[in-house]
């Protein structure tokens, strides 16, 4: 139980790092205590039932927030839990970029690998969802545009052969597809194997469309 506790606790505070909304919401105390609370709420229920019979009249009921509330911030609880892995990705991403920088800067994909093996269960629970379709393109999409900026920055002035967006949308769906593949399987290859993986994988193709070496 302890263990469960602190991996609750240690996700929960992941969730609620990097508080850029996507919505257009102005941030007080108030919001950012609320979206801590139905975060940590996800975060308990997922440990103890599946996550497609979570409710949201369950989310409410954990975080002792009303349901107007809950839907000025959220659409439902997939929005929930996207945002919370999004904010996640956005305190992986940290650092600079710019031109001559490394590939691998283009996604934090060993540090969210890592993170995805220390909070396994929680991650199988969201992939083992039938939402994951809906999740994943969605996730995909916060991934796509994320990489395509760092793209453009790493590009320069070269024209790369095939558009950016489309080349970023290729490494997103790779990683997550290999993601998927990880936590299906019974494999037992680490973080660091899984990323070599995907670099392998992704690499000719970037090296392709801008010309530089990892």
């Amino acid at each position: 139980m302890a263990c469960k506790n602190t991996l609750a606790n240690t996700t929960s505070k992941l969730f609620r790092k990097g508080e850029n909304d996507v919505k257009p919401l102005k941030f007080d105390r108030r919001s950012q205590r609320t979206r801590a609370l139905l975060s940590e709420a996800l975060v308990a229920l997922m440990m103890e039932k599946r996550y497609d019979d979570i409710t949201v009249r369950d989310l409410l009921d954990r975080a002792n927030v009303g349901r107007t509330t809950f839907y000025a911030h959220f659409q439902d609880k997939d929005d929930l839990l996207q945002s919370g892995f999004g904010r996640i990705v956005d305190q992986l991403s940290q650092g600079p970029v710019g031109a001559g920088a490394p590939a691998g800067q283009l996604l934090p994909s060993l540090e969210l690998l890592r993170h995805i093996q220390s909070h396994r269960f929680l991650y199988l629970a969201m992939f083992r969802s039938q939402a994951i379709t809906f999740i994943v393109k969605n996730i995909q999409g916060q991934f796509s545009g994320w990489i395509e900026q760092r793209l453009a920055l790493l590009a320069g002035d070269h024209v790369p052969t095939v558009p950016l967006s489309v080349l970023a949308n290729f490494v997103a769906g790779t990683f997550l597809t290999l993601v998927q593949w990880w936590m299906d399987s019974k494999t037992v290859y680490s973080p660091e194997q899984i990323d070599s993986m995907f670099w392998r994988l992704a690499q000719p193709s970037i090296q392709s469309v801008l010309e530089f070496e990892r």
